[in-house]
């Protein structure tokens, strides 16, 4: 029913749960999610105020009730409503982010754009930003527009080919060249992510103080009792658990994080209002963005926060380094980098 009656609205039933799933809380209840067909045409209003009237047209279905942000859900609106007394809860989740389908958008409008079909003043000033900051950018034209597509692990490639993994879009021009290019849209502060948070905590909220993670927040001088101290406030835990030693902040393995959070070689994009902001990262603009980063401040987890931020700056950048969980889980399972603010050079 959901299928059928969404389609026409541009949503279906995400396929990778097509019966839904239990409620997360261990309630009783059924949890659906909806995701966008075509996502770079985005439905959303519309749909949530038509699921609601769909709902209320079957006779056996009641208490409809269109909820702001599930129940069930750290971010998604939702509409629940019970059959037979059995409750369900449907989340409209769009199915990708707003920066996945900004990147898709540009993907579509550059490949207009350069192929002279569209004529855009936004992308113009956007090429010659480009060509600005690069001069090489001059060289060839633009013959090929691709979204970038494969794995985006990190971990084995060497600095200078960073920009190949972390560009989002490939522009490859008449000599044969590729460029990529890291783009946010104008709410994107994440530029990169990191793996080893989930190894932090086992699942009875003990944790590990040998495990990648814990050994990433101790380079930036996390204090890792804190950080169980507050996890164990949260979940009512009154435990005494071993102390660690304390570590400062290490400077050297932060500008090495922080090298690979960028990445080289590559155009660093964000939409700005109706502007772009556009760096060429090269091996100059790289020392800019990572020498010299100090941490300033350190939030820990507490009974409202689950979330561990560390805050950074250097004379070119502010930052915030932090370990969340992507999921609406307890614990972390990703470390996202974002920049908060990119001074003037």
């Amino acid at each position: 029913m959901l299928d059928q009656e969404s389609a026409q609205y541009n949503f279906k039933v995400a396929p990778t749960l097509p019966v839904g799933r239990p409620y997360p809380s261990g309630r009783l209840g059924r949890e659906y999610r909806m995701q966008l067909i075509n996502p770079t045409n985005d439905t959303t209003e519309v749909f949530k105020k038509r699921l609601v009237d769909i709902l209320k047209s079957y006779d056996n279905v009641d208490n409809v009730h269109f909820n702001p942000v599930s129940l069930h859900s750290t971010k998604f609106p939702s509409v629940s409503f019970t059959i037979d007394s059995f409750p369900y809860d449907v989340l409209i989740t769009r199915g990708v982010n707003k920066g996945e389908t900004f990147e898709q958008q540009v993907v579509n409008d550059l490949k207009q754009y350069f192929t002279r079909n569209q004529i855009n003043e936004q992308y113009a000033v956007l090429m010659n930003k480009m060509m600005k900051v690069n001069p090489e950018f001059r060289e060839g034209e633009i013959v090929h527009v691709i979204a970038r597509q494969g794995s985006t692990w990190k971990e084995s490639v060497p600095l200078e080919h960073l920009g190949e993994v972390i560009g989002d879009i490939v522009l490859v021009d008449s000599n044969n060249r590729k460029w990529y290019l890291s783009l946010k849209d104008s709410n994107g502060d994440t530029f990169s992510s990191y793996g080893g948070a989930s190894t932090l905590f086992d699942k009875y909220g003990r944790l590990d103080p040998d495990s990648a993670g814990a050994d990433l927040l101790r380079a930036f001088g996390v204090d890792i009792n804190l950080v169980q101290k507050g996890y164990d406030k949260r979940n009512g835990k009154k435990v005494v658990r071993p102390q660690y030693t304390k570590t400062l902040p290490n400077s050297g393995r932060i500008k090495s994080l922080f090298e690979r959070a960028w990445g080289m070689n590559c155009f660093y994009i964000k939409r700005v209002n109706n502007d772009w902001k556009v760096l060429w990262i090269d091996r100059r603009r790289l020392d800019h963005l990572t020498l010299s980063i100090n941490v300033t401040d350190i939030k820990y987890p507490t009974a409202s926060s689950k979330q561990i931020s560390i805050f950074c700056r250097n004379s070119h950048a502010d930052y915030i380094v932090e370990f969340r969980n992507s999921k609406g889980g307890e614990f972390p399972n990703t470390v996202q980098f974002k920049v908060r603010r990119l001074h003037a050079d």
